[in-house]
């Protein structure tokens, strides 16, 4: 008689030990599922920082290539002139800096003369200074002979 009531008894204790397995397995599983979806977004977020990285370097690479080509076009109109006569090549030579010296000239009358508003003629002697600079730059800044 003790057989009869210990044996459903028992079964149901292994069927509540193994449903309390059953429930610490799911827990586990869903534990490592969610060190998973965290291990993911760790890496996306690395993933969208390398490309924001790579995309500013593309950038900084078309700007050079941008800088290149300017200046490769420079050295190549300079040097379209061909042979001529040498007052041609030395009026054509003096264009550049003869604007330059006419700009920057002009600038100083406007700004000595003319305004007579002191924050304004302050303004315009810095924008003069920082043009000076920018044509001194590209006159005597990078002067290579290129192969040809």
């Amino acid at each position: 008689m003790l057989e009869l009531l210990l044996g459903p008894f028992t079964g149901l204790l292994g069927s509540a030990v193994t449903g309390l397995v059953s429930y610490f397995e799911t827990q586990q599983k869903i534990e490592m599922k969610k060190l998973d979806h965290a291990h993911e977004v760790v890496l996306l977020d690395k993933q969208a920082q390398m490309r924001g990285a790579e995309m500013e370097n593309e950038q900084a690479l078309a700007e050079i290539a941008a800088d290149v080509t300017a200046l490769q076009g420079s050295y190549d109109h300079a040097a379209s002139f061909g042979e001529s006569y040498l007052w041609v090549n030395a009026v054509l030579k003096l264009v550049r800096p003869v604007l330059t010296l006419v700009l920057m000239g002009s600038s100083v009358v406007i700004a000595s003369f003319v305004i007579e508003d002191e924050n304004a003629q302050i303004e315009l002697a810095k924008q003069v200074v920082y043009l000076a600079g920018t044509a001194i730059g590209w006159w005597f800044g990078d002067r290579r002979k290129t192969n040809k």
